[in-house]
């Protein structure tokens, strides 16, 4: 796959009840602390996996849909979150050209895949904030794309209209702004008096027709008939699914396959992985016993008895000594004499570190994209307790790190980026490390890692000059679509005609050849880019 790092649409086409919004907007800045809810920096494949997404989310019965698929946030939502400015007042500057090529494309895919909903931004667009913009919102979104459903706004993103970006100075101006934009229905923060209740006094006058309200109105409730709130629940087939359709064995399964094919493969010295026998191992780090911080945001409640850590995963089939060093990932108290009294006698160390909720949240951007604390320093210092001994880096975290330095020291022999793998994490980490079940490593980077912050342009800057593979300049230390593998394969005899009529499906073909030892998968990926600079 790309997004999500490995796609297989039967893990998207899995029984979903914990989230009704996926978010499709792409990632643009590394220091952007929700990349975790994107699916990555490339808007086509964004769309691919927001597309199962919805197919997955609302089922396939021809009357009832299971749950209301929703693609957030709507538009040119990519950063900042508060650093250097506030989200809630940001305006996104950006060309025609950009907004069409790189921010709009996955929503498309979203509304073709028939999504129910999507959600508007915080956020101003070109001057304009996006739960107010009837270009966005009806001009592309309904009269373009044909989208059917209806527009819900980010929380509290109405009443920012009037105290963040202070594009209007009343609640029924507001209202009427943003009902005649298009957008269906408020999301507040439990207010007293949301902006939408002023709409009567809109209608009474004339900022505000009854038409329009009638017609935002039946898009509400078409969605819930089709929700089967009005029917007997004997007539909808999803009305029969309780707490005992969650958590089934064969949803643990699915969550270790997708943890599996999460997990990307960044380093492999001679081959050292995978490990048929471990013998005594050290397993250090804030982040090697730590179930909370395993989970993305918006996770659904965490349950420690279907929840196994990498320490869990260890214990489970070899000998383990363990030293956190950080009693969080903050790690700003380090004990270096735990790391090297759990490394001592070992005969290989595994250093689990990263970020976690506690670091990467919505609100809370990155200023660089630095180890956190005291974590570079533990792992400076368990290469030398180590002394020689292969020294593994596990890293859990949503966005890119800055690792340069340990991918390019010998003595740490391979690095595995497990992004925030959930409750499958002990099970997964060790099917990849062991290459037990035949498990071979296929995931790909859906970001570019850069090598150095210098690398990565202004957050509040939306040309994409220097953003994503598409237009990075420079030598990452991880490219887009970046994953190794434990065999090795052989791209051949790549077919494609010399002439393609715009607006046409591009078709071709090319042979993949496993030239290694083993068996596995091999996710492939296929480029293409204009011979000549082309004005749109």
């Amino acid at each position: 796959m790309m997004m999500i790092k490995h796609w297989n649409r039967l893990i998207f086409c899995g029984l979903v009840v914990d989230h009704l919004h996926k978010s499709a907007f792409y990632l643009q800045s590394k220091k952007y602390n929700i990349d975790q809810e994107t699916y990555g920096e490339d808007p086509y494949f964004s769309g691919v996996l927001a597309t199962h997404f919805v197919y997955g989310l609302q089922g396939n019965n021809t009357r009832y849909i299971r749950a209301n698929a929703g693609c957030k946030h709507f538009d040119v939502y990519a950063g900042p979150e508060n650093v250097p400015v506030s989200r809630f007042s940001f305006d996104a500057k950006v060309s025609e050209r950009d907004w069409r090529t790189t921010f709009l494309p996955q929503f498309r895919a979203c509304v073709e895949a028939g999504t129910y909903n999507l959600m508007c931004s915080y956020n101003s667009i070109n001057g304009v904030p996006a739960c107010a913009n009837k270009e966005l919102l009806t001009d592309i979104l309904r009269n373009e794309w044909n989208f059917t459903g209806y527009i819900i706004s980010d929380q509290e993103a109405i009443e920012n209209i009037i105290s963040q970006h202070h594009y209007l100075n009343s609640t029924i101006d507001t209202v009427a702004a943003c009902v005649n934009a298009g957008c269906n229905l408020e999301l507040s923060s439990n207010e007293a008096d949301p902006v939408y209740y002023s709409l009567v006094d809109a209608v009474k006058q004339g900022k505000l027709s009854e038409d329009v309200v009638r017609e935002r109105v039946k898009k509400l409730f078409y969605t819930r008939m089709r929700l089967g709130e009005f029917d007997p629940p004997s007539l909808n087939p999803y009305s029969k699914l309780d707490a005992k359709d969650v958590q089934t064995p064969q949803h643990f399964l699915l969550a270790r396959e997708a943890a599996v094919k999460s997990m990307v493969l960044l380093k492999n010295t001679v081959d050292y992985l995978p490990r048929s026998q471990l013998g005594k191992v050290a397993l250090v780090g804030p982040m090697a016993d730590n179930i909370q911080q395993l989970f993305g945001s918006y996770s659904p409640t965490v349950f420690p008895a279907v929840t196994k850590t990498p320490l869990q995963g260890f214990q489970e089939i070899t000998s383990v000594a363990y030293g956190a060093g950080c009693k969080d990932n903050r790690c700003t108290k380090y004990s270096s004499s735990e790391i090297q009294q759990a490394i001592t006698g070992t005969d290989a160390v595994y250093v689990c570190l990263g970020t976690g909720q506690e670091l990467e949240s919505e609100g809370n951007d990155r200023h660089d994209l630095e180890l956190f604390g005291y974590q570079k320093q533990l792992l400076l210092d368990a290469v030398k307790f180590a002394n020689g001994k292969p020294v593994v880096l596990l890293l859990f975290n949503a966005g890119p790190l800055n690792i340069s330095i340990f991918d390019s020291m010998d003595s740490v022999t391979a690095i595995i980026a497990c992004f925030f793998p959930a409750q499958a994490t002990g099970d997964a980490l060790l099917d990849i490390i062991t290459g037990r079940h035949g498990t071979v490593p296929t995931g790909r980077l859906p970001v570019t890692w850069p090598m150095t912050i210098s690398q990565v342009p202004p957050i509040t800057d939306y040309t994409m000059v220097g953003r994503t593979y598409r237009y990075f300049q420079g030598e990452p230390l991880y490219p887009f679509g970046y994953g190794l593998s434990y065999t090795r394969f052989t791209y051949s005899q790549l077919k494609i005609p010399q002439y393609i009529v715009a607006g046409t499906d591009l078709v071709g073909s090319f042979f993949i050849s496993n030239t290694g030892s083993l068996t596995a998968d091999e996710a492939g990926i296929i480029g293409i880019q204009l011979q000549e600079k082309v004005v749109f």
